[in-house]
């Protein structure tokens, strides 16, 4: 994870993710949301990235890793999915990959998100996430583009 402050008619500060396998994905993600708890506390914050987590894996490995990191976002810093904001999707059945698994259209996941301030959804305007197609000799992940109006 990395911070940096953005500053502008909204001024928020913008944690990048990645997460990495050590000792798992999940664990990763709350060690870093550790290191920046203040930051996230004084807020407002955007939480954006390869979190390398799903509700889905959660349901399929009989484990929790990813709705406790999801309810904790949003119970002690007060940030939800955009996608899931804009979608009104469950988390776990996501219509739309973010990921495809060895660069394969046959391996779809959900494993990014842009995690923003709950009160910043009356503003969310759209998110759209980039096609298996349009992305296919660039990345195995697709981009998740947030369009929202911050609260002034």
């Amino acid at each position: 994870m990395f911070a940096a402050r953005v500053r502008g008619p909204v001024s928020f500060t913008v944690i990048a993710v990645w997460s990495q396998l050590e000792p798992t994905y999940a664990e990763a993600l709350r060690r870093g949301v550790a290191v920046y708890e203040d930051v996230l506390r004084a807020g407002p914050c955007v939480l954006i990235g390869d979190f390398n987590s799903s509700a889905a894996w959660d349901d399929r490995h009989r484990r929790n890793d990813h709705r406790e990191l999801d309810t904790s976002l949003r119970e002690q810093f007060g940030l939800v999915s955009a996608y899931h904001a804009a979608t009104g999707e469950a988390p776990g059945r996501e219509s739309l990959a973010t990921h495809y698994w060895r660069w394969q259209e046959t391996a779809p996941f959900h494993l990014d998100y842009c995690y923003l301030p709950e009160r910043w959804c009356a503003g969310l305007t759209s998110v759209t996430v980039g096609t298996y197609g349009d992305w296919a000799g660039v990345s195995d992940h697709r981009p998740v583009v947030v369009d929202v109006t911050p609260p002034g």
